[in-house]
């Protein structure tokens, strides 16, 4: 992704959960702060962007909630995600083959896609998220044209992919859900995810795997006396050389840095080696210093 329009949906589905639920609306910013990090070019809008973004992350942390582990942030946006593409798929077998259908299979694509900052997605995950992005395109498309949308494929596995035991601790307290579901058009009825999720149809085209395997090296001939003759002359330290001054030890206590510390130090170190690819000094600065704050206590 090389521009900001390609960076709207996911900054749009952040706006739109900033108050339902903070930690879904930050992991969609932290999506489309890295999918603009891998940009080969970038725009000085973009730049600007990526910036004010990376301050947002840093401002609506603390509301965000964070697990102690990414693990279990993935589980709970995973199990938000299959739980909308259940309730838009639900909808869409009952009949309600209508535009708001349509914009809740576009948006619960959107949120499964930004569960790739994780790592790849399992199969069936990504076969829902293509499933989700065409089948909504189609009834938009319907819906737009005024035609009777076609019924949905049956050829469908099943299976509860939008509830689970974290089900109860990802909808969270106080009203939550409900706010959730109002914000993507859902209806939030949790035991409706566990029943009969299907996944995608048997003949969307599967996921891209192209695995890479790291490069053989080139065979080494043995070594032969020619080599020996033209090797360089061995250098030997002057033994004059005064000793490297004794440094005080770095006041590194590791034993104390969290697993969630240890993850944010990461990211800010990750966003620091972008910034340099872009000659951006200014925002790789920033992010190295952050990362050491968080690594030895300053």
């Amino acid at each position: 992704m090389a521009d900001v329009k390609a960076l709207t949906p996911f900054l749009q589905r952040a706006d739109e959960m900033s108050r339902a639920d903070p930690k879904v609306a930050y992991y969609c910013r932290m999506y489309a702060v890295e999918e603009g990090m891998r940009a080969t070019e970038r725009s000085s809008e973009l730049s600007k962007l990526l910036g004010e973004l990376l301050a947002q992350l840093e401002a609506t942390k603390a509301a965000a909630q964070l697990a102690e582990t990414r693990e279990e942030d993935e589980l709970y946006l995973e199990n938000f995600a299959l739980k909308l593409f259940a309730k838009a798929d639900k909808a869409d077998r009952a009949g309600a083959r209508d535009a708001r259908t349509a914009k809740l299979f576009y948006v619960s694509s959107v949120f499964i896609e930004i569960l790739n900052q994780f790592g790849p997605v399992e199969q069936d995950v990504g076969e829902k998220q293509r499933y989700a992005a065409w089948r909504g395109a189609e009834l938009s498309g319907c819906a737009r044209d005024g035609r009777v949308p076609p019924p949905p494929p049956d050829d469908t596995r099943g299976g509860g992919g939008g509830g689970g035991a974290n089900e109860t601790e990802s909808e969270g307290a106080n009203g939550t859900e409900s706010q959730r579901e109002e914000t993507t058009d859902g209806d939030g009825d949790g035991d409706e995810t566990d029943k009969g999720e299907p996944s995608a149809p048997a003949w969307l085209p599967p996921a891209p795997h192209h695995p890479v395997s790291p490069p053989s090296a080139p065979p080494m001939s043995p070594p032969t006396a020619r080599a020996f003759a033209h090797a360089p002359p061995t250098v030997v330290a002057r033994t004059g050389a005064p000793p490297p001054p004794n440094l005080p030890p770095p006041n590194y206590n590791t034993d104390d840095i969290s697993v969630a510390r240890m993850a944010d130090a990461q990211m800010h170190a990750k966003f620091a080696v972008s910034a340099l690819a872009h000659e951006d000094v200014h925002t790789a600065v920033d992010n190295l210093k952050k990362a050491l704050a968080l690594l030895t206590d300053e």
